[in-house]
This record gives C-alpha cells, sequence and structure tokens, in this order.
C-alpha cells in the first residue's frame, strides 16, 4: 500500500494510524447529516415511482415479484428518511451542551479498508481532530466524504460534542472554530499594528523631547 500510493504532508491512512495506536470512532452523525437525501435515496425513489406507474398501467409481474421489491424499496427508503431525521434530531441535542471538547485539526485520514482505494475514484476521507490540554488526547473525524479532500488547517480549532451515554456518536462544530480562528488572526493582527502605532508614537515623543 505504501509503495503504490504516495501521500501528502500530514495525510494518513487509517490502517497506518491504528497501528501506531491512534484510535477513533467515524463520525456518523455528521456523515449522515451532510450526506442527506443522498444519489442512492433518489434512485430508490425513482425506481419505486416507476415500479408503481407500471403496476398501475397493468403491467404483468411474474409471481409476487412486484410486492417484493416494492416491500425492499419501500424498507429502504423508510430506514433513510428514519436515520437521517435520527440524525439530525441527535446532532441537534447534542451541540446544546455546554460543555464540549475542545479539540485542534492534527491530519486527514484516508479510509484505505475500501477495495477501490487504488482507483482514486471511491475512496473515503476525513479531518482528524486532536484533544487539546490532554495527557492521554482522544481523536475524532470530521464527516466522512467522498473522494480525498484536502481541507487541513494546522490552526484549526473545533468543538466537539459527546454523547455521554454512547461515547462513539458525537459531532464536530467546525463553523464557530472557523469563526474563531478567523477572530484570532484578526485579533492577532489588529495587536501587530497597535504595537506599530505605539513605538511609532513613542520615537515621535522622544524626538520631541
Amino acid at each position: 500500500m505504501k509503495n503504490t500510493i504516495k501521500l501528502p504532508a500530514n495525510v494518513y491512512l487509517r490502517s497506518y494510524l491504528r497501528k501506531c495506536g491512534v484510535r477513533f470512532d467515524t463520525n456518523i452523525i455528521d456523515t449522515v447529516c451532510n450526506r442527506g437525501l443522498g444519489i442512492s435515496f433518489l434512485i430508490s425513489l425513482a425506481v419505486t415511482a416507476l415500479l408503481w406507474l407500471a403496476h398501475c398501467s397493468d403491467w404483468t409481474f411474474p409471481g409476487n415479484s412486484f410486492y417484493v421489491i416494492f416491500f425492499l424499496l419501500c424498507s429502504y427508503l423508510g430506514f433513510y428518511l428514519s436515520r437521517l431525521c435520527w440524525c439530525l434530531k441527535k446532532r441537534k441535542k447534542l451541540r446544546s451542551d455546554r460543555i464540549p471538547v475542545v479539540c485542534e485539526a492534527y491530519a486527514v485520514v484516508l479510509y484505505d479498508e475500501n477495495k477501490f482505494l487504488h482507483s482514486g475514484r471511491w475512496q473515503r476521507s476525513a479531518v482528524l481532530y486532536k484533544e487539546t490540554g490532554s495527557l492521554k488526547p482522544r481523536f475524532f473525524s470530521g464527516a466522512v466524504r467522498r473522494g480525498f479532500c484536502y481541507d487541513f488547517r494546522p490552526d484549526q480549532v473545533v468543538r466537539i460534542f459527546i454523547d455521554r451515554e454512547n461515547m462513539r456518536f458525537y459531532t464536530v462544530d467546525d463553523q464557530s472554530a472557523t469563526a474563531f480562528t478567523r477572530a484570532r488572526k484578526s485579533f492577532q493582527t489588529t495587536q501587530t499594528v497597535g504595537e506599530v502605532f505605539s513605538t511609532s508614537a513613542q520615537k515621535d515623543i522622544l524626538k520631541e523631547k
């Protein structure tokens, strides 16, 4: 694997991180919420609609094949919608917690369990975050995306809300974290400019003396 894939800096395979002792649970909630109604749901919905129209048009189906296929499609659509609604509700509930875990961007992880990794088309990736201020830091992942997305900022600080009853469920709030990072940079810039003006003002006072 290492001989066939050349990875950029700060990008690691999940299998390699496991060997190094870096273990984390995949971010299920944000992955499902960000995906929304994906392509598989839309295709299944279209096939279900076409199948129903064909049945209403007096098309003949061998045996009970229509009812079996229609039941399977409806079950999949129902499961998909219920899972999405549950994740949206869960994310809203978790983000109401007032004691989040502060983490910083650590690396980009590639899920190399996929057999299509070598094709470069169907691999999955996510940003990996590391807990700050802890001797035994925990690791969390952002939303898993299709393909390779190199969206890694080492100075990014995020808030992670964990389910206290089931630790494998959590959500990453990177929107407010991005705003915090920008505000910190703005403060540093303002402070630097202020120091320049203060230094120049002191020089003018010394010249007058």
